[in-house]
């Protein structure tokens, strides 16, 4: 079995340290747009779509914390890079990170009922 472990501990203590600098800023936010979502794809040299979840782990959990935490959002766009390389995966592999990415954005508790997920 090959695999790749992400370390996230770093991005989870800045989040836990900076948190309150950012609760002023989340009850203000209405639009999100997130470009290039899928930019570094290509330095991840495994090729499962598990693998690939877990690479894109502290992305999420940034994405998480955004819905959790903003009351007035209205929008949320997440654009992914155009051309993005998937390595070798095939095209029914790459729509099943898709979806299964959007399925787990979608599935987020919300502070805001009324805001709306793109993924383009």
């Amino acid at each position: 079995e090959h695999g790749t472990s992400y370390d996230n501990s770093k991005y989870d203590d800045y989040c836990i340290e900076h948190e309150s600098d950012f609760i002023g800023l989340l009850d203000n936010l209405k639009t999100v747009k997130i470009y290039n979502f899928m930019d570094n794809l290509k330095v991840v040299e495994s090729t499962t779509l598990e693998e690939f979840l877990e690479w894109l782990q502290y992305k999420i959990k940034f994405l998480r914390y955004l819905l959790k935490n903003s009351k007035v959002l209205e929008r949320m766009i997440i654009r992914i890079r155009e051309n993005v390389k998937f390595l070798d995966m095939s095209k029914t592999t790459k729509l099943e990170l898709l979806l299964q990415l959007t399925q787990e954005l979608l599935a987020f508790p919300r502070a805001s009922t009324d805001v709306e997920i793109s993924l383009i």
